[in-house]
């Protein structure tokens, strides 16, 4: 698993436990244990947890924890929230480290989070900033309400990071051709539901396979077996083999929609 599936199933078991009320106000490396095998995060140390309907352990919550790293609140920074948004503030710590390798500085137990910290981590996404930004706010009132709110905010950054990352791999094979136009057809073999035909130029015979867009359905959904597709065609390409023909993949888009 990577760091973003790592965090994603993070947010989700937090949000599990907010979902029936319960904040486990000591997330730290020290209480969470991944299982790879299963693609599993489990937590552990909810002696400083906070349980609905039951009397609180307020004060002593310090003295429970497991050698984990504080909230500002723990120390007197900034305005006091909910156990929840506590819960908020360790996971955008623990996830800081999920997905740059790096721990936040600390201050008396405190992770650190200022404007230039964001900077730091140059593979990460600039929309990621907002996210952790809010997430590690010295006041507890302005981050997520709880850990729902920041795992459904975590899971569309994703996306969004997905699908630009999806266009960038086939804006390589973006090309501004018609095949009709440029690879003139002289013989025909198959025209639906997609073109194939032999054509011939500059000495060179091609054979011609062209999809139409409206065949393979919305963008969005197809870009990663476009990439798939493309990636093959790579491969064969580069491998050389002289029984195999000269392949060109292109990905065009037209008025007459096709790939």
């Amino acid at each position: 698993m990577n760091g973003v599936e790592l965090a994603t199933l993070l947010l989700d078991r937090v949000a599990s436990l907010h979902r029936i009320r319960i904040a486990h106000r000591d997330i730290d490396r020290h209480s969470v244990w991944i299982d790879d095998r299963r693609s599993k995060v489990v937590l552990s140390s909810f002696g400083a947890a906070h349980f609905p309907e039951r009397k609180t352990i307020g004060e002593a919550r310090s003295k429970l924890m497991a050698g984990g790293v504080r909230v500002p609140e723990d120390v007197g920074e900034g305005a006091k929230g909910t156990p929840f948004q506590q819960d908020v503030f360790l996971c955008g710590a623990l996830i800081w480290t999920l997905l740059t390798g790096e721990r936040l500085q600390l201050i008396g137990q405190v992770p650190l989070w200022t404007t230039d910290t964001f900077k730091k981590a140059a593979e990460l996404p600039v929309t990621f900033e907002d996210w952790f930004d809010t997430c590690l706010n010295l006041d507890a009132n302005a981050r997520f309400p709880d850990a729902i709110a920041a795992a459904d905010a975590f899971s569309l950054l994703v996306r969004q990071a997905e699908r630009v990352s999806l266009e960038k791999q086939l804006e390589r094979y973006r090309q501004d051709i018609d095949p009709i136009s440029d690879y003139p057809p002289v013989e025909w073999i198959q025209q639906k539901p997609c073109r194939v035909y032999r054509a011939r130029g500059n000495e060179t015979d091609f054979l011609v396979k062209s999809w139409p867009e409206r065949s393979l359905g919305e963008r969005r959904k197809t870009a990663a077996r476009l990439i798939e597709f493309l990636g093959k065609a790579d491969a064969l390409r580069a491998s050389a083999a002289e029984w195999l023909p000269a392949e060109r993949p292109l990905l065009h888009d037209r008025a007459s929609g096709g790939q």
